[in-house]
């Protein structure tokens, strides 16, 4: 018997701190696709491994403006980074206040309307545009315009984002160690990568590509329309002669940073309804052992008068106690393992109570629930046909 409910009283453990960590995995997780990144990720086109010559030559307005003229198409931009995730290359700009330490952003290298293609919020200025010369980088100059992130205007010495627009900032990039950029537009903060990756600030640069992963973004009115991604495809055949081409969605490719978080929740789950499965059984052959071990009590019970609830409970309150020993060594557990991956993102949800709370009422019930089928069975039975040989 004590082997038995030693056992009985693991799975409990068991199944209490599996039913916790599901349910904290999928907290977690809605909670990391739930926080802003600052850009549009639905209604987003990535056309993968495009040549550099292509996205940032002398051809590329008129490549961006032919993309733009298929059907379905809205907006593009070319980049030299992977948005979901990181940027490829550093920014430094050069401070008054600190002329020995620059300030370290990240570089993004664009081309086309990126306010307008990936819906940045823009708070001041204006987007990227062919119509102004002076926006592409030349790289013989090594001037051109730029669209910083709100988070380092007071960094760079503005009071305001309407402050900060059409003044320059001197900084030095990849092979260019006196670039000039002149602010056009001020827009918040962009997520890079996972939401749980602390990356430097975002400074668009336009005209300048120097990262080692180049792709075209193009927003489109609809993602999933087939004959849209046919036509870009062609055209990218055509004009580029490039075969395969890898088209996918960015929100496809957003949700893919958290694959592995997504598995690891979804075997915790499987592994916990298992659990469960294993308690039914695990009570279900304990209580059978224990009420025809004790029918004859059962049966005087009810001669003195005992309703059935009262011999259901006097049976469930040994499991009760089971659970509550197995909650007792489950909880500091979990809390422990929990808090040690939650401490790997950089934003993370709180271990709620609650949490704790419904996970041992679920056991709790269920556990209570199997042993009152059997016990209510073996309560209906007359006394009599249990004590007429005694």
């Amino acid at each position: 018997m004590w082997i038995r409910k030693a056992l009985l009283l693991l799975q409990m453990g068991l199944s209490v701190g599996l039913l916790i960590s599901a349910m904290m995995l999928s907290k977690q997780l809605h909670f990391l696709h739930s926080l802003p990144v600052n850009y549009q990720k639905s209604q987003q086109l990535v056309i993968n491994n495009m040549p550099q010559k292509a996205l940032y030559g002398e051809q590329s307005a008129s490549l961006l403006a032919s993309i733009e003229s298929i059907p379905g198409v809205t907006a593009s931009v070319a980049m030299d980074f992977s948005i979901t995730q990181s940027t490829n290359a550093g920014l430094f700009v050069k401070l008054p206040q600190t002329p020995d330490t620059p300030l370290s952003l990240s570089l993004a290298g664009v081309h086309g309307k990126v306010v307008e293609t990936l819906g940045l919020t823009l708070l001041a200025g204006r987007d990227f545009s062919d119509e102004f010369a002076s926006d592409r980088f030349n790289r013989d100059t090594e001037q051109g315009s730029i669209i910083v992130p709100e988070s380092v205007l007071n960094t760079l010495g503005f009071s305001s984002p309407e402050d900060a627009i059409a003044k320059p900032i001197s900084f030095f990039a990849g092979p260019f160690s006196s670039a000039t950029g002149t602010i056009v537009g001020v827009v918040k903060d962009i997520k890079v990568g996972p939401v749980n990756h602390q990356g430097a600030p975002v400074v668009f640069v336009n005209g300048l590509g120097v990262g080692g992963t180049y792709s075209l973004l193009v927003k489109v009115e609809s993602p999933n329309d087939a004959q849209l991604k046919l036509d870009l495809q062609n055209f990218v055949k055509a004009r580029l002669n490039i075969a395969p081409v890898d088209i996918s969605l960015l929100e496809d490719d957003y949700q893919a940073l958290y694959r592995e978080q997504q598995k690891l929740s979804e075997v915790v789950a499987i592994g916990g309804f298992i659990s469960l499965i294993l308690i039914l059984m695990g009570v279900f052959g304990l209580t059978g052992f224990i009420v025809k071990q004790r029918q004859k009590e059962v049966a005087v019970r009810k001669v003195l008068g005992a309703s059935r609830l009262v011999i259901i409970n006097g049976l469930a309150k040994e499991f009760m106690m089971l659970l509550l020993f197995g909650c007792a060594i489950a909880w500091p557990v979990c809390f422990l393992i929990l808090s040690d991956w939650l401490a790997s993102f950089e934003q993370s949800v709180t271990q709620s109570i609650w949490v704790y709370m419904v996970a041992s009422l679920l056991i709790s019930l269920i556990t209570w629930l199997t042993v009152a089928g059997l016990t209510f069975k073996a309560a209906s039975i007359r006394p009599a046909q249990i004590l007429r040989y005694e």
